[in-house]
């Protein structure tokens, strides 16, 4: 196709009449043409039209557009330094901090004779803790105006960052010289001095700074923390209120200072302030909840904060991730989960949404899930230590130490500080048979947190391994008298009493205990063991039926009374003692216990009419449910036992039984892609049960994964534990062997 040219636009002809006239007008109009097309591509005006537009947005408070039009500018004229600082306001206004630190960087770079942009570029640095980019920015911002008090005061928390104190000293002072009127200078030198443990300078100089201005948020602020780290808390409430109320102060502050005192009705009456306004409606009605939450007579109320905040912004991370902990607190993991993962939809940039889910997975026993929730979370956030730890606990529970200890290595490395970070290491570290590292640890540990009651409990634990008992004693009277709550303590306590032939001291102490807690579970669970290793088996069995009794769903007490009727022989008086309870029992725990007694006894159709009889008084008993699922999948009636199964998988909170029995419900009835993902799953979580394996092989098998089938066949069986199902493990691999047709797959 031939090109179009202005000339075949407008054919400026002689011939005509009238040609001077015509010839004129063509030429006008040609040149406007060209002239315009000149104009379109000049990048100074393009840059200015780019400019002018992106301030109309910001005008109007649409930042995010505004920033599109300022990264136009920009690409027209990379060298725009106003482009780049409109860039940098719009882009942080718009919640961007990483455009918004981009574009302060390159201004500094752009403009370095500036002292403002060498010192903004400055501040960044000195946030993301790159104290030598610090320290060159704020000498240029010093060398360019000397007068410049702001200058000195960034270079000398560059000097501080770089541990450089004598230098940033006097660059303070200097700073104070040249503004002796400005609060900004003094609130630095108090914050040097308090890091330098010099609290009575640190005081002046902080009480001198909001003299010179009573409302100054960050003077106000600076005396406040002072006073709430001395133990002065009630001197902070007033400049608390300053820092509140000021337009440039921080709006939640005395809300936050409330709550830290637990002051939590004053904190809601404050945060219905703060609702009644729009620019705080949302982060108050956020706090509004987690304070009425923590009242405990208020949950519901909470709730319903957290429903309305949520109509009205079904989108907002911060209200999803609080719903997820609420309903995580109360044992609600499915609806937990669907919050976590609905604020991750909503942003998935957000690292605490991934952590979230992971912990709600975690505690479902999904450990795949949970995992790769972790390593998004950690992949979004670098530099927490968090996801870490929590792959660090999920390996643990798998039996993965050596994963487990590289976790905890990174998490540790990451928070160097955290106490509770170390104590997982040395767990890992013992679970791995490194025990010489983890005492080298735990020692090393102590000795830098001598206060840290789990670390005494730990070391404990190593020493009695190695039949260092009177330390092991001394490290556990340690942790008892920095935390004489701790459980662990006192069950590693009363281990070393019976193991020495002193089980009514170990028990002493546990009645000691319960005396002030009388309704604990894991205190009236480590009382029946107790109990039952000196040969209590009354007051054994008592206590256990109290904790079945108030918790149907409680699977370890149901292991430890079942363990203890198998162990004395008693299984008919037992059965016929919860028979006789049964009747009146409103939780379903004793019908519970009887269709359990029954399945050890092989009278499978008494134990389903037990398990039936629970259910119909409780159709939420986790056990019963489990169990009868199980019993009605061995007789083809499939469809009953998905019902019961997934009802046992919400109330045991995914526990591997109660995933193997829907993973097996699933096989009977064909749905592989529903069985194969539960299944695999609980062998990574749990790979030494032969069962889940045979389970999972089965699988693979009707599938056509022949390879990977024989592969969890073989392993089944090569497991020195006795299982169920060995025979038939046995019988089809020994199939799968003799088809020739799977000798290539």
């Amino acid at each position: 196709m031939a090109s179009i040219s202005f000339k075949s636009v407008i054919p400026c002809s002689t011939a005509s009449r009238g040609d001077v006239m015509y010839r004129t007008t063509c030429g006008l109009i040609a040149a406007s043409l060209v002239t315009f097309a000149a104009c379109s591509r000049d990048p100074a005006t393009r840059t200015r039209e780019y400019i002018a537009s992106g301030d109309a947005f910001a005008r109007a408070g649409k930042y995010r557009e505004a920033s599109v039009e300022y990264r136009n500018a920009i690409k027209v004229t990379p060298t725009s330094a106003e482009a780049h600082e409109k860039l940098a306001d719009a882009a942080a206004r718009a919640q961007d901090p990483q455009t918004a630190a981009g574009a302060i960087l390159r201004v500094a770079e752009l403009k370095p004779d500036d002292p403002a942009a060498q010192i903004r570029a400055a501040s960044l640095y000195l946030l993301a803790g790159r104290y030598e980019d610090a320290r060159d920015r704020a000498v240029a911002a010093v060398e360019s105006d000397r007068a410049d008090a702001n200058a000195h005061l960034v270079l000398a928390q560059a000097l501080a960052g770089l541990h450089d104190a004598a230098r940033s000293e006097k660059e303070l002072r200097e700073a104070v010289r040249l503004a002796p009127k400005a609060p900004e200078p003094l609130v630095a030198v108090g914050s040097f001095h308090w890091a330098a443990s010099r609290t009575a300078d640190a005081e002046t100089a902080f009480r001198k700074a909001v003299s010179l201005g009573p409302q100054h948020v960050a003077a106000n602020q600076a005396l406040a923390l002072f006073f709430m780290a001395t133990g002065r808390p009630a001197d902070a409430e007033p400049l608390w209120r300053v820092v509140a109320a000021s337009p440039q102060g921080l709006p939640f502050a005395l809300v936050d200072y409330l709550v830290a005192m637990n002051r939590l009705a004053d904190a809601e009456q404050a945060l219905g302030d703060l609702i009644a306004r729009e620019p705080t409606r949302d982060g108050a009605s956020v706090r509004l909840a987690a304070v009425q939450y923590a009242r405990g007579d208020r949950r519901d109320a909470a709730h319903a904060t957290l429903r309305a905040m949520l109509e009205r912004n079904p989108h907002s991370v911060p209200a999803l991730l609080l719903q997820a902990r609420f309903f995580q607190a109360e044992q609600r993991l499915d609806a937990a989960l669907r919050a976590a993962q609905a604020a991750a939809a909503a942003d998935p940039k957000h690292a605490e949404a991934a952590l979230v889910e992971g912990e709600i997975h975690a505690a479902l026993r999904d450990d795949v899930r949970a995992l790769r929730a972790f390593e998004t979370a950690s992949r979004l956030n670098p530099k927490d230590a968090s996801p870490h730890l929590a792959i660090a606990r999920v390996r643990m529970r798998q039996g993965q130490a050596v994963e487990a200890v590289m976790a905890a290595d990174r998490a540790a490395a990451l928070r160097p500080d955290d106490p509770a970070l170390r104590l997982l290491l040395i767990e890992a570290l013992a679970n791995s048979n490194q025990r010489a590292r983890a005492i080298e640890e735990a020692q090393s540990a102590i000795a830098r947190w001598p206060k840290a009651a789990g670390l005494h409990v730990q070391l404990a634990g190593l020493q009695a391994t190695e039949g260092r008992t009177e330390q092991a004693r001394r490290e556990l009277s340690a942790a008892l008298e920095i935390d004489p709550t701790s459980i662990a303590a006192l069950a590693a306590v009363a281990e070393l009493d019976v193991r020495a032939g002193r089980g009514q001291a170990a028990l002493a102490a546990i009645d000691n205990r319960l005396r002030r807690q009388p309704d604990d579970p894991a205190l009236l669970l480590l009382a029946a063991r107790t109990h039952a290793a000196v040969g209590q088996y009354d007051k054994a069995e008592t206590t256990l039926r109290r904790l079945v009794h108030d918790n149907p769903s409680n699977l370890d007490a149901f292991s430890a009374l079942g363990r203890l009727y198998l162990a004395t022989g008693r299984l008919d008086e037992a059965r016929e003692q919860f028979e006789r309870i049964a009747r009146d029992d409103k939780k379903a725990g004793a019908g519970t216990m009887v269709g359990m007694i029954l399945e050890a006894q092989h009278r499978r159709d008494e134990a389903q009419r037990a398990f039936e009889r629970a259910l119909e008084t409780n159709p939420r008993a986790g056990v019963a449910a489990n169990n009868l699922a199980w019993l009605y999948q061995e007789q083809g009636r499939l469809d009953d036992a998905l019902r019961w199964a997934l009802v046992a998988k919400d109330e045991l909170h995914n526990m591997p039984e109660a995933k193997d029995t829907l993973g097996w419900t699933h096989v009977r009835r064909e749905e592989y892609g529903e069985a194969l993902p539960l299944l695999a799953a609980i062998v990574e979580a749990r790979p030494d049960n032969p069962l889940y394996r045979y389970h999972l092989g089965y699988a693979y098998w009707k599938t056509g994964a022949v390879s990977r089938a024989r592969e969890e066949l073989r392993r089944a069986l090569g497991s020195k534990d006795s299982f169920s199902a060995r025979k038939e493990a046995e019988q089809l691999l020994s199939e799968m062997d003799a088809d020739p047709r799977n000798a290539s797959r």
